[in-house]
């Protein structure tokens, strides 16, 4: 009867594992010894004795305690990888004819095992696995295949910016379970209903789990690949349920384009409800507040004044930022604005916004021709500096009235000074907010903001206050 032998190889990497080498005792002629891929740290291999001149043991599992869960975790993980490996290697023994037992034909098949189940190993083919191992190595990985993704949309730097933010969640949540003991990979064609349930917990819960289990984390936020990532900051915020559906919106759109071009024909959110995002009262700029805000003298702020031109621009024109940020002289013809906007570039609904252009957005752009490097409208900055410099500006006004703000973590209304929760997207909100006090056809302002017909997220930026209900009662009179 076989008997099945550990060692640890003596080269150690930099951090501190060696891989396991299994030394297969089949038959007096057939003892080899074959590399597992399996690599584990010193102190969890407990050495047994000498056996025929070498030092054999075995992957210990320490007793679990709130001290040292990633230890066990590591442990338990190096332990079921390999007995899983032990496993395919004796069935490969098995299956294969006594006279092509030898060490060089063991080796080559040993790195096809990975590529195909314990229980599948029946009749061994070698060629069945090769060509089920050329498959696999073709075939891109789920991250791959989210590159795929973004460089086929060509989407704008913010959209890019919050899909690979998701990706990187997806990953954390991937090797999370890895440390768990499990062995789970995210898989274009087993991924379903319920992992995807799973990950909707995780997003909810990641923050608090960070705070528990700190060593963990600390490995998984440098784990993703370095190239098409920033670094993290290291610190996981809460989210809150909107934020969480947009995650899952973004990872449904993935997986719908993964349809559409038939690299897989999984469907994992057939039987997931998403649900709707919930938003508070929209508040944006009075007419008033807009124009007190342009005429304000800045002169002593030259920087601040340009990115408060900019800000009065946009509140003119109702664009968001990500299509602001693209604008050159190559979209005004006969002083209207007109551009594809960047959101809705890939909807079959597509609509170009026509805005014409009055005599304050014209000033705006006769004041800084040629101010940008790139040839752009305006010399912009960060959108982060921006919307900061947005909420300085606002408060050197003086526009500081509290609006009701949705807590997005708790759900709760707060009340807050205008400027402190301004930001580049309240100048949209205030080009549609106030066209509609004058003119209640969301088909007509939706022409100039670029939302579809019947778009949901129109009705958010309107309100059917009084006014509005009376004005409509009189045409009726």
């Amino acid at each position: 009867m076989a008997k099945v032998y550990y060692k640890l190889s003596n080269k150690v990497q930099d951090n501190g594992k060696s891989q396991v080498i299994v030394w297969l005792k089949w038959s007096r002629t057939f003892q080899p010894q074959i590399k597992s891929g399996v690599y584990v740290r010193l102190k969890f291999f407990e050495k047994h004795g000498e056996n025929g001149g070498n030092t054999t043991g075995e992957i210990k599992v320490p007793k679990k305690s709130k001290l040292n869960f990633a230890d066990v975790q590591e442990a338990k993980t190096a332990y079921n990888e390999l007995q899983e490996f032990t496993n395919k290697l004796l069935r490969l023994c098995e299956v294969t004819p006594p006279d092509k037992l030898c060490k060089e034909y063991m080796n080559e098949n040993v790195k096809l095992l990975q590529y195909i189940e314990t229980s599948c190993i029946n009749t061994f083919s070698l060629e069945e696995l090769k060509r089920k191992a050329e498959a696999e190595q073709q075939r891109k990985t789920f991250f791959e295949y989210g590159e795929m993704y973004l460089n086929e949309k060509k989407f704008a730097y913010s959209q890019v910016r919050n899909f690979r933010a998701m990706m990187r969640c997806l990953h954390r949540w991937e090797n999370y379970r890895q440390i768990q003991g499990e062995r789970f990979v995210i898989n274009l064609d087993s991924l379903n209903a319920d992992d995807i349930t799973n990950f909707r917990d995780y997003l909810k819960n990641e923050s608090e789990m960070q705070n528990e289990y700190p060593l963990i984390f600390e490995e998984l936020l440098i784990k993703y690949p370095v190239e098409i990532t920033p670094k993290h900051r290291g610190r996981i915020e809460p989210r809150g349920e909107n934020t969480i559906i947009k995650l899952m919106k973004r990872l449904k759109a993935f997986c719908l384009w993964l349809n559409e071009k038939g690299i897989t024909a999984n469907k994992p959110f057939d039987k997931v409800k998403m649900g709707e995002a919930v938003y508070g009262v929209p508040f944006y700029l009075t007419l008033a507040e807009r124009n007190t805000l342009a005429d304000f003298d800045m002169s002593e702020r030259p920087a601040l004044e340009a990115q408060r031109d900019i800000f009065i621009f946009q509140c003119l024109t109702g664009c968001r930022v990500s299509d602001l940020y693209l604008l050159t002289k190559a979209n005004i013809t006969n002083n209207i604005l007109e551009y594809v906007p960047v959101k809705t570039k890939d909807h079959k609904q597509q609509v170009k916004p026509r805005i014409p252009l009055n005599e304050r957005a014209l000033k705006l752009i006769s004041k800084y021709e040629g101010a940008d490097v790139k040839g752009r409208l305006f010399p912009y900055i960060s959108s982060q500096k921006y919307n900061d410099a947005i909420k300085e500006a606002l408060r050197l006004c003086g526009i500081d009235r509290n609006v009701p703000v949705r807590n997005s973590l708790t759900g709760n209304t707060e009340m807050k000074p205008l400027y402190a929760v301004a930001s580049s997207h309240m100048a949209r909100r205030t080009f549609i907010g106030c066209a509609y006090e004058k003119v209640q056809d969301p088909n007509i302002i939706g022409k100039m903001s670029g939302h579809v017909e019947g778009s949901k997220a129109f009705a958010r930026y309107r309100e059917i206050n009084d006014d509005i209900l009376k004005s409509i009662i009189n045409m009726i009179d």
